[in-house]
């Protein structure tokens, strides 16, 4: 099969997915991974990690990744990062999570940026650094991840290693919102009602 044959294959899986055939999209994607297709290894390492049609399975999905994260695939060297911060197969280790984040996000990877934004808002593998954080956070918004929204929405509402800015925040939260991701949409109903924002606080 060429490369248009298989981006019409992992389309059809993932518009299988969606109508909830779990087993077609595992098939698809391991057939594509059986031919060497990166895109369908991840996706099969992605269903053990996830459970998706087969029985979840941590050390399965990490030693895929791990065979995708030796080819420079941005996405899988997240997921290592993430084994690696909570601890998946082993005690966490922020400080290789770090590294791994840091490797992905310098190679554009969204979730990695905003990872690692975390990591140094909560001071994980690292100092404490506000104002670290929300450069990555931001980093990771402008390269299309919706948890970044929420991220820089509570920054900006609470002066969180930038300016307190409520304007601001709320269009964060409301942009994240209208994409479906839930911190925002329960950030947009708290500052949308006074005696409720003012609770929270």
């Amino acid at each position: 099969m060429d490369q248009k044959d298989n981006d019409e294959l992992l389309d059809k899986a993932q518009a299988l997915l969606d109508n909830g055939d779990q087993e077609s999209y595992f098939k698809i994607n391991h057939q594509l991974a059986s031919s060497g297709d990166a895109r369908g290894v991840f996706n099969v390492a992605n269903c053990f990690f996830h459970g998706i049609y087969v029985a979840k399975d941590l050390q399965k999905a990490y030693a895929l990744f791990q065979l995708l994260a030796e080819a420079d695939i941005p996405d899988a060297i997240y997921y290592l990062g993430l084994y690696a911060q909570e601890g998946y197969l082993e005690d966490p280790d922020y400080a290789r999570a770090m590294e791994y984040y840091k490797k992905a996000s310098d190679m554009g990877d969204a979730w990695s940026a905003v990872q690692l934004g975390m990591m140094y808002s909560l001071g994980q593998g690292t100092d404490i650094d506000y104002e670290k954080g929300f450069e990555y956070y931001k980093l990771g918004y402008e390269r299309g991840d919706v948890l970044a929204c929420a991220n820089l929405g509570w920054c900006c509402e609470t002066g969180q290693g930038t300016e307190k800015d409520l304007k601001q925040a709320l269009r964060y939260y409301w942009e994240g919102a209208t994409r479906g991701e839930e911190h925002c949409v329960e950030a947009v109903k708290r500052l949308s009602d006074p005696e409720a924002s003012e609770t929270a606080h």
